[in-house]
């Protein structure tokens, strides 16, 4: 009976050496899955505004590309020969 006893106690202590080993398992993988959905939120917020700077470049691209087709529609206006020479040069490269 001493013997089964014996056995028992250490069935037990093992039962509970394995419960702690994967308890602390358990807390290391929320430790590291916390830190991973950080480092995703940061990086998304990083893309984000990364694109909000990109659109804004690209408007004001567009607003210049704009501007200097205004610009030139009226030098064409005024005086065509400019023009006529910058399109000639266009369509022979």
């Amino acid at each position: 009976m001493r013997w089964n006893n014996h056995v028992i106690i250490n069935l037990q202590e093992l039962f509970r050496q394995q419960r702690d080993t994967l308890c602390r398992e358990i807390d290391e993988l929320r430790v590291a899955l916390s830190a991973e959905e950080r480092t995703a939120a940061r990086r998304e917020e990083e893309m984000r505004r990364e694109r909000l700077e990109l659109q804004q470049r690209l408007e004001q691209s567009e607003r210049r590309h704009e501007e200097l087709s205004g610009n030139l529609q009226t030098v064409c206006t005024i005086d065509p020969s400019p023009c006529l020479n910058h399109r000639e040069r266009i369509y022979r490269t």
